[in-house]
């Protein structure tokens, strides 16, 4: 008897039960409030009553979050409600106009940003530390603890609300709500565990020379591997339509070349 190994295994594919993880939502004040005192009981996301979870809950779900990622992302200050930096920029990157929001430099001085909507200007913004100083935010534990990822928050949420204030509008960072009134020093406003999500999720390797490496390409087969990589930064939205069409068309320029010299070549043999 042959054996048919072209049969995929589907006895061993993974599936998403939506249904399943819709069941684990809370559906009704009831059942929020007894989530909430669950949370509250097990300590996750530092929640201070089951009310208190429950207003990170309905602040996370306005914005499309499930519980789960309004308890990481979403927190209450002082009376108000406050937004991972994180959190802000990834409502900017799903804006149908922004073509990139990334970080250009993060250091413990400052913090560059850059972003694109439409067919807009890009445009930079900096932070810096002196900045922070002048706005009396730099004598606070969690900037001198992590400077480098307060300056890309603060970075981050200036960018937002100049290119993208309809997508964030309100919404402000929990170190921001903390300078409103005074509170408890022992309350850290931005925990690190959050803080630090800003800068590995910011984080992206610099893009190739491209026009370098199509300059340098000897065969039609290495301009083709290097049009695929300037297609994927293309989609990722880390290269503006400013840089790529003069690529395009040195590009289109090299294929020319190379062509003609492989037609040439093979004439002569």
């Amino acid at each position: 008897m042959s054996n048919d190994n072209s049969k995929p295994n589907t006895e061993i594919t993974l599936r998403r039960d939506d249904s399943f993880m819709r069941a684990l939502e809370p559906t009704s004040w009831e059942s929020a409030l007894q989530c909430g005192a669950a949370i509250h009981k097990a300590g996750i996301g530092g929640v201070k009553s089951a009310e208190d979870a429950v207003i990170r809950m309905m602040a996370g779900r306005e914005i499309g979050l499930g519980a789960m990622a309004s308890l990481r992302l979403v927190y209450s200050i002082n009376g108000k409600v406050g937004y991972d930096a994180a959190l802000i920029r990834a409502r900017c990157l799903q804006h149908p106009e922004c073509r990139y929001f990334e970080p250009v430099e993060v250091t413990t001085e400052h913090a560059i940003f850059r972003a694109k909507r439409g067919d807009r200007p890009e445009h930079v913004l900096k932070f810096t530390l002196d900045e922070a100083k002048t706005a009396k935010l730099a004598d606070k534990d969690v900037w001198k603890a992590y400077p480098k990822n307060m300056l890309a928050a603060r970075a981050t949420v200036n960018l937002a609300r100049l290119l993208f204030p309809e997508a964030v509008a309100g919404m402000h960072t929990p170190d921001e709500l903390a300078g409103y009134v005074a509170t408890d020093p022992a309350v850290d406003p931005t925990p690190p565990a959050v803080i630090d999500a800003v800068i590995v999720e910011s984080s992206a390797p610099p893009l190739p020379d491209f026009a370098g490496l199509i300059e340098s390409a000897g065969t039609p087969e290495e301009l083709a591997a290097i049009a695929k990589h300037i297609e994927e930064a293309k989609l990722a939205g880390r290269l503006p339509d400013e840089v790529r069409k003069p690529l395009a068309k040195k590009w289109a320029a090299k294929n020319a070349e190379l062509t003609k010299a492989t037609a040439n070549g093979a004439a002569a043999s």
